[in-house]
């Protein structure tokens, strides 16, 4: 089992990794890789969506 650690950005990863059924026990490391880098992607779209939020905010604060 992995470890999990508080406030890891990665626990979804380790929990995927922790199902004894999933896809990882029987994909190789392309997998794991592509699980990783997907993760990565998806934690950015969170950033970039807080960001346009808080634009959309300062643009109608300062515009009307």
């Amino acid at each position: 089992r992995v470890p999990m650690k508080k406030d890891d950005l990665f626990n979804p990863l380790r929990v995927r990794l922790n199902n004894t059924k999933g896809r990882f026990k029987s994909s190789g490391t392309d997998y794991l890789v592509y699980a990783i880098l997907d993760l990565i992607v998806d934690m950015n779209f969170s950033f970039l969506d807080s960001i346009l939020n808080k634009m959309l905010l300062l643009t109608d604060q300062y515009l009307h």
